[in-house]
């Protein structure tokens, strides 16, 4: 998947489909957040373009048959594509370490993350001792 940074509207549209758990229309996005139905278009014509999300059904939307979509990414594989995109954008080496340590002070339980993070790092240093 290509590296796209979402503009103000497609991320309101975005947090729409992530928080609904169905696929939605047009329509249903505007009456959620309010937006504009030629601004959710729009912005529905992009996130399709860059392939974040699908149109997962044709169903009915009073007696018209409209289009509903839903995310293929998720919240967590869009930060990660942020942070792939400060990464590479940037000339200087970020450290990781700050960016978790950054996060961490954003979380309202720290111990439980830390014991997460820990696990994940042995995994990742099994996989560096088997490799």
């Amino acid at each position: 998947m290509n590296l796209y940074i979402l503009s103000a509207k497609e991320k309101e549209v975005m947090n729409a489909l992530w928080d609904s758990k169905s696929s939605m229309t047009g329509t249903e996005i505007c009456k959620n957040n309010g937006l504009n139905i030629n601004t959710v278009q729009a912005a529905l014509k992009k996130l399709l373009k860059k392939e974040y999300i699908e149109v997962k059904d044709i169903v009915y939307s009073n007696t018209v048959l409209t289009r509903s979509y839903a995310p293929k990414i998720t919240p967590d594989e869009y930060a990660s594509i942020q942070l792939e995109e400060y990464y590479r954008s940037s000339g200087k080496k970020k450290s990781l370490a700050n960016i978790v340590s950054y996060l961490l002070d954003e979380e309202e339980n720290q111990a439980d993350q830390i014991k997460e993070l820990k696990k994940l790092l042995k995994a990742r240093e099994k996989l560096l001792k088997d490799n």
